[in-house]
């Protein structure tokens, strides 16, 4: 952050210049926190599909602040673009991770999760 600050003298004290820029950084511990997160899939015929596994385990860093602010957490979201596939075929795709400000996800990469289209 950056700030224009007046200095605050006594009454005979004149001072010169009269204000000052002052930049500082906030920081706050943070702390990791795992997360299961249910496989959304991301399409217009979402319901027309399942995911296997239906969960992954992911492991953030967030600042201690939030670490139990469950509307912040529930903000960490994991999804899957269905491959074109037919009623009855199954494919696989590698699951998307949409993190909310201040998140640092720590095991970025996931196995492919199988897709299957409903008959």
């Amino acid at each position: 952050m950056e700030q224009t600050l007046l200095l605050d003298t006594p009454s005979l004290v004149t001072s010169n210049p009269a204000s000052v820029k002052v930049q500082y950084t906030i920081t706050s511990g943070r702390t990791v926190v795992s997360r299961r997160c249910k496989i959304s899939v991301e399409a217009q015929n979402a319901s027309q599909f399942t995911v296997e596994p239906s969960h992954v385990e992911v492991m953030v860093e967030v600042p201690e602040a939030l670490a139990r602010n469950s509307s912040y957490l529930k903000r960490l979201e994991v999804m899957v673009v269905p491959p074109a596939l037919e009623p009855g075929q199954k494919g696989t795709a590698e699951p998307r991770i949409q993190l909310p400000e201040g998140m640092t996800i720590l095991n970025p990469s996931f196995d492919s999760v199988t897709i299957t289209r409903k008959k």
